[in-house]
């Protein structure tokens, strides 16, 4: 699957930025942002969906994975962690807008965490996007 990111020129990736190591992606060349624009080739099944972080919290082998994220990000946010491992899995959107990119860090984390390169998310910019923590894949972008 072809993916594309637009921004500023990159000569590294680190995990310093809002949202980490993790870079957004269209499946579409729809990227307007910025004055570069990167491709992405990456296969379909590392992608996670909100369904596979709700699937962890009832399987204890996985939420054993994300249970630490969990309760970070509950801790940082002042939420409970149950509540916390619904917004992590989609279940629950009523947040705070000042909280939104935390919280996609964190569901990326936890994507991560089960395995996959990435999350599906819905945000508010451009619908369906894909968040890829970029942290070791530097060298897979191609400048369109």
């Amino acid at each position: 699957m072809k993916l594309y990111h637009s921004g500023t020129e990159m000569t590294e990736i680190n995990s310093n930025g809002t949202y980490g190591s993790f870079l957004f992606f269209l499946p579409v060349n729809d990227c307007s942002y910025g004055n570069t624009t990167y491709t992405l080739d990456i296969n379909e099944n590392l992608i996670c969906s909100y369904t596979e972080i709700e699937r962890a919290l009832f399987d204890d082998d996985s939420y054993a994975k994300i249970a630490h994220i969990i309760n970070e990000a509950a801790m940082a946010l002042e939420i409970d962690e149950e509540t916390m491992g619904e917004i992590l899995s989609g279940n629950e959107t009523d947040i705070d807008i000042d909280d939104i990119a935390a919280m996609q860090v964190y569901q990326g984390r936890c994507a991560v965490a089960l395995g996959f390169a990435g999350l599906t998310i819905e945000d508010e910019f451009s619908g369906s996007t894909i968040m890829i923590d970029m942290i070791n894949r530097f060298n897979e972008l191609n400048e369109v």
